[in-house]
């Protein structure tokens, strides 16, 4: 089974406005104003456990049941769709390990 870690994209910045996490991507293009994202408090705290340094899913699902006391099903899907959002986006990179 291959496995993967999650890492922030350096070009995609996150900043806290009136208790919301934004991400901003950190380019110069009129098409970048579009693309501003606002996440909810399970992909902020998704995208806060891969700035420390890189994590795998299961250890982000593992820490999400941890956190938020939720079963590990509504944990792994929760953490399956908001990578898959992040990656999509180009927030995230997948890196083989």
């Amino acid at each position: 089974m291959v496995m993967f870690k999650y890492q922030q994209n350096s070009q995609v910045v996150a900043r806290q406005v009136r208790g919301d996490c934004i991400l901003v991507p950190v380019v110069s293009s009129e098409e970048a104003l579009d693309s501003i994202y606002v996440l909810n408090e399970t992909a902020a705290f998704i995208w806060a456990k891969i700035a420390a340094a890189g994590c795998t899913r299961d250890k982000i699902v593992s820490q999400l049941v941890e956190e938020y006391e939720v079963t590990e099903s509504q944990a792994e899907a929760d953490v399956d769709m908001v990578l898959g959002d992040l990656v999509g986006i180009k927030a995230v990179e997948r890196i083989k390990i």
